[in-house]
Order: structure tokens, then C-alpha cells, then sequence
């Protein structure tokens, strides 16, 4: 019995002589090899920048780099906890990259600690951005990244986080990070309140070489990075490496912060004194007293506007292109601080951008203000366009670069102009309704006349009786003059004949009915015809609740406020969409929709 046992055992021993067992061996630390060293080539590759991006031009993305580290299929456990705060305190200091780059979402997230359920949607929208290492502080040798989340629904730029990752934990910096945070993320951050970073922030002012004025950093911070501007004008050193630049579309002076995000800076005029209410105006959109002393004699009593004008979407300053060199001007006034302040010689030889009709800056300027004049609800009388000249309209003063900067008199000044908003109100049953809506700049047009507000009868049909004058009204219509308001970065690039097709799409998404949204059509789809393709974006409503206020009583349960923002384009653009979400209609609802005008 033991010689079968021994036969049948003593075969199956030749399948594993020691010969082979070494050459498995030997194979599977081959193998093991190749493996770890191509995860750190990966890494390694990762980590460098390429050999050319020291002559990176400022208009180059920041530069792609996907690690492909695509997660695997293992299970994960789930949590709806919020991760407990990080307590590390101190500063920290940052080796910046020349220009972020941009990695995998896996490169700062552990994919064991992410909540696949809850948060790994959100993970997979955001964009990542390596923007250094920190050397010195807490935290030193850890990597810092840019998180870049754009929010659900309009936008007008994305949230931007800072982020160090230590130990498989994405460690938010709050001191450094935009405010609102949604409530998901904070499933995959752990928050960090102490944490400043000693080297990222531009200084507060800056000197411009051989004058008196500076330039002063402006409150906030953009999210933009320098390499999203379009070729921006590179103006000085400021510190001997790192320049100051003014960018060609608003006219405004922005410098890279560390991570290559930018921030924008003001021309400290010490011969301009803002008026009206620090409330309703930022440091560009507010009217100025300039202090000028008049050679013909006297002193200025103007308030002038130095912000761009035409539409909602204002730059920084005016920069206007027909403004070429000092013999186009003559000399009218000077500042105690010597600043010289120019009028045009010709008033007759600038025409106006665009106008059609051949006329110069100030005859449209004027036509423009008094376009929807009427006396009876002016409190002003018309003056004669003599009178418009008389009262030096523009001036012009040259800037410590040699460019001409116009300033316009407010009085006559249409600022941002938001094209033929109604209001439609739909009460559950008759009643009484009072509507007032206060745009920022005042109103140019209404319809019933708006006098102190609208006091009217709604009926469930829409049907609107003005008391004002005791005729029955289909809305109420205004149009005014917004200020502060700046173009969403997301939208869509609609080519000019599917613009119809792309507004009966996306209107009954924003929450308009038919009747709602053919009316809209019927304003704005013939001014959208000139061009080959149009950029098309909707104002997030709590912006256009801010631009312009809308008070309702009784207050309605539904709140519907479609603002339209568009511009032409010859050739096509690709550009970020814009996220839309349809609201309910429930209830007493009030549905409004406007737009931009003078684009």
C-alpha cells in the first residue's frame, strides 16, 4: 500500500523541480520591477515641468498633465459625515510652479477615502492644478493644489480652493479659498482654518516708474488665471521679474499672484472724490468730482464716470481706441497736483463705434441719453445739444503710460443699459398687488407709468388692471440702467441661425411658458441677425436681484428672473456651458425676463 502511495505521489513531483520554482521567482521580481519604476517615471514626469516652459508665452492654458491614475473597482465603504477639521496652525511658504499644472483628480484624492456614492460625481467635475510645493512652515515637502469648481447653475466664475495633501487627506486652506463651499465637498476636505500662506498674495501697492500715482490692489480676488487672458499687454517690472499687465478687452491692470492666478489693481487718482453711496457703487462704477481747476476760469462741478459704458458688462477704465496721439486735443484743465486734462479739438472728427448713421461720440452720446425722454416724467428739462457741448461732456487725461483715458459726465452717462425686462403676475386668485423694481442706475422707460411703483389688480390669467390710469396691461415693463455686473465665463456659442432653435430650448428650462418665451423671442431674436455666432448667457438670478431689486407685496411664492446676456461673434468660440436648472412654478408667480442692450 505505501509503494502506490509512493508511485502516485512520486510523478507529480516532476512538475516542480527547483529549476523552475527559481524561474518564477526570478520572473515575478522582474515584473515587480518594471512596475514600481514606471510608477515613478509617471510620478517623475508628473512632477517636472517641460523643458520650454520658461519661454511659456502669457497667453499658453495652463498646461495639461493627466496622470491617468483612473480608480479601481474595489469596494468602498460610504459616509454622509462631514471630515473633522484640521487644527494645524501656522504659515506656510510656497516653491511655486512657473504656471499651474494640471493633473488628475486622483492625484489629490485617495480614492479609499472618498465617499463613492456621495461625493464621487463631485470629484470627477472638478479641476486640479499642481501649484507648488511648500518649503518651510507646516507641512513642509507637501504638495499644494488649486481646486477649481464651478458651481451648479449660472456662474460668473468658478470657486477656487487651495489645498495641501498630506497623507492621503486633501486639507482645505479656508484663509485662502473661495467662501462658499458645497455642502458634498465637505465630505472629501478636511477644513483648515489657521493655515496663511506667507508668499502668495502680489503687494498691496505698486509704484509706476517716474510718477507720482500708484497702483493700489483691488479688494477680492479673481479666480482667473493670467494664462486665460487673451495676449494682455505687459506695461512695466514692477519688482524686476515680475511684470504689471493691462488687459486689451476691460482695460484693467492685473498682476500674477503666486499661483498664477491674477488680481486687479487701481490707478490711485488723487484728483478724483467719489460721490453718491458707498453702498451702491464699487471702486469703478461710481461717479467721481474731479478736482480741476478750468484754464477759461472756475472749477469743475461735473461728476464724471470713468468706467467703460455701453452695457451691463463693464470693464475698468476707458481706453477709447480713436484716441491716438496729443494733437487731437487741446488743454481745458489742470489739478493742484499739475495733472493736465484734455478736450477733443474737433467734436465732429470722432465717430461714434459702430454708429451707423456716421454721427461723432458726442451726437450719439447725447441722441443715446435723451433716446426715451420724456418730460413728463423727467425731472430734468431737455437741454440743446449746443448746452451738451457747452458743459465739456468728455475730457480726456493721459495716463503715467501715455494712453488717453476718457472720462464722461454722469448726468449723461447710460451706463448699463438692460433692455425691456416685464414682469408677468400670475395670484392663485384676484388681488391686489404692489410691484417696485429699483435697477441700480434708475430706470429710463416703464410702461404703465411707474411714478412710485405699480399699484395694480392681477387676475390667475396674467391679466393686469393699473390703477394709475384704469387700463388693463398683458406685464408691466421697464427699462433702466444696471451697474457692476460682469459677463458670466460660462454660456454657449449658438451659430445665427439656430439661435431661435436654442432660445425655444432653453427658455422653457429657465421656467418660461410659451406665451413667455415667444414675447421674449419676439424682442431680442431680431437684434441677434449681424453676426455669424453668438455668445449667449443667462445672469444668475441672485445677481440680477442685486442689479436690479424687486419688491412684490403680497410676497409671491415663485420668483422667476430670466436676464439674458449676449454678444456677437465671427467666429465660432469654445466656451465653458452653462448649467441650467428649471425651477418649479408653484403658487402666487411672478416671472420676469430682460436683458442686455447696446451690445
Amino acid at each position: 500500500m505505501e509503494d502506490e502511495i509512493e508511485t502516485k505521489i512520486g510523478p507529480e513531483k516532476k512538475f516542480f523541480p527547483k529549476n523552475i520554482i527559481i524561474l518564477i521567482v526570478i520572473i515575478f521580481l522582474v515584473l515587480t520591477n518594471v512596475v514600481t519604476a514606471t510608477y515613478f517615471l509617471i510620478k517623475q514626469k508628473d512632477e517636472q515641468a517641460p523643458n520650454n516652459n520658461a519661454n511659456i508665452a502669457v497667453n499658453t492654458q495652463p498646461i495639461i498633465n493627466d496622470d491617468n491614475n483612473t480608480p479601481s473597482d474595489e469596494t468602498v465603504p460610504t459616509t454622509d459625515e462631514v471630515l473633522p477639521e484640521d487644527k494645524t496652525g501656522g504659515t506656510i511658504t510656497v516653491e511655486w510652479n512657473e504656471w499651474p499644472v494640471k493633473v488628475d483628480v486622483w492625484r489629490l484624492f485617495d480614492y479609499g477615502v472618498v465617499d463613492r456614492e456621495k461625493a464621487l460625481d463631485l470629484v470627477n467635475k472638478l479641476e486640479i492644478y499642481k501649484a507648488g510645493v511648500i518649503k518651510g512652515g507646516v507641512y513642509n515637502s507637501k504638495e499644494l493644489f488649486l481646486v477649481v469648481n464651478w458651481p451648479e447653475g449660472p456662474a460668473f466664475q468658478p470657486d477656487l480652493y487651495r489645498v495641501v495633501k498630506n497623507d492621503g487627506e486633501a486639507i482645505l486652506l479656508v484663509n485662502h479659498s473661495s467662501e462658499y463651499m458645497e455642502e458634498a465637498m465637505k465630505r472629501i476636505f478636511k477644513e483648515n482654518h489657521e493655515i496663511k500662506i506667507a508668499n502668495l498674495e502680489p503687494p498691496s501697492e505698486i509704484t509706476i516708474p517716474n510718477s507720482n500715482i500708484k497702483l493700489k490692489r483691488s479688494e477680492g480676488e479673481s479666480t482667473k488665471f493670467l494664462t486665460s487672458y487673451d495676449s494682455p499687454k505687459k506695461i512695466f517690472l514692477y519688482n524686476g521679474v515680475d511684470y504689471v499687465y493691462k488687459d486689451k478687452t476691460d482695460n484693467c491692470f492685473i498682476v500674477k499672484a503666486g499661483d498664477g492666478t491674477i488680481r486687479e489693481y487701481i490707478l490711485e487718482l488723487p484728483f478724483l472724490d467719489a460721490v453718491g453711496d458707498d453702498n451702491l457703487y464699487s471702486n469703478y462704477n461710481r461717479p467721481y468730482k474731479l478736482n480741476i481747476s478750468w484754464i477759461s476760469g472756475g472749477s469743475n462741478n461735473n461728476e464724471y464716470m470713468i468706467k467703460r459704458i455701453g452695457t451691463c458688462a463693464l470693464g475698468c477704465y476707458n481706453y477709447p481706441d480713436y484716441a491716438k496721439n496729443i494733437d487731437q486735443f487741446v488743454i481745458v484743465g489742470e489739478s493742484s497736483e499739475e495733472e493736465v486734462f484734455y478736450e477733443a479739438k474737433d467734436k465732429n472728427l470722432f465717430l461714434a463705434e459702430g454708429d451707423k448713421a456716421g454721427r461723432s461720440i458726442y451726437r450719439a452720446m447725447y441722441d443715446e441719453h435723451y433716446q426715451f425722454f420724456d418730460q413728463a416724467q423727467s425731472k430734468e428739462a431737455k437741454v440743446s445739444y449746443e448746452e451738451f457741448l457747452a458743459g465739456r461732456p468728455i475730457i480726456y487725461w493721459q495716463d503715467p503710460f501715455g494712453d488717453f483715458m476718457e472720462f464722461r459726465d454722469a448726468k449723461f452717462q447710460p451706463m448699463a443699459e438692460c433692455g425691456k425686462p416685464v414682469i408677468y403676475l400670475y395670484p392663485e386668485r384676484e388681488m391686489d398687488v404692489s410691484v417696485k423694481v429699483t435697477p441700480t442706475g434708475g430706470l429710463s422707460i416703464s410702461d404703465p407709468y411707474y411714478g412710485e411703483g405699480w399699484k395694480v389688480k392681477a387676475k390667475p390669467n396674467g391679466e393686469i388692471y393699473n390703477y394709475g390710469d384704469g387700463k388693463i396691461y398683458p406685464y408691466l415693463f421697464w427699462e433702466g440702467f444696471g451697474v457692476n455686473y460682469q459677463t458670466p465665463a460660462s454660456g454657449f456659442v449658438v451659430p445665427r441661425e439656430k439661435v431661435a432653435q436654442f432660445l425655444e430650448s432653453k427658455l422653457p428650462q429657465l421656467g418660461l411658458k410659451e406665451n413667455e418665451y415667444k414675447e421674449f423671442m419676439a424682442y431680442w431674436l431680431p437684434k441677434m441677425q449681424e453676426k455669424k455666432y453668438y455668445f449667449i448667457s443667462f445672469m444668475p438670478q441672485v445677481e440680477f436681484d442685486k442689479l436690479a431689486p424687486l419688491e412684490i407685496h403680497p410676497k409671491p411664492d415663485t420668483v422667476i428672473r430670466v436676464f439674458m446676456d449676449y454678444f456677437g461673434l465671427d467666429e465660432y468660440q469654445s466656451v465653458r456651458p452653462q448649467i441650467i436648472k428649471t425651477p418649479e412654478r408653484k403658487g402666487f408667480t411672478v416671472v420676469e425676463w430682460g436683458g442686455t442692450l447696446g451690445r
